[in-house]
């Protein structure tokens, strides 16, 4: 995944669940781990 698709999805995530964009980083870091 390039940089600005993650700053897309972390900035949605953000959004989208009313959190601070570290948190969104943060659940999207760990999602990627998964992946």
């Amino acid at each position: 995944m390039n940089k600005d698709q993650k700053d897309i999805e972390i900035r949605l995530l953000s959004m989208k669940e009313g959190i601070s964009w570290q948190e969104a980083k943060k659940i999207i870091n760990k999602r990627n781990r998964r992946l």
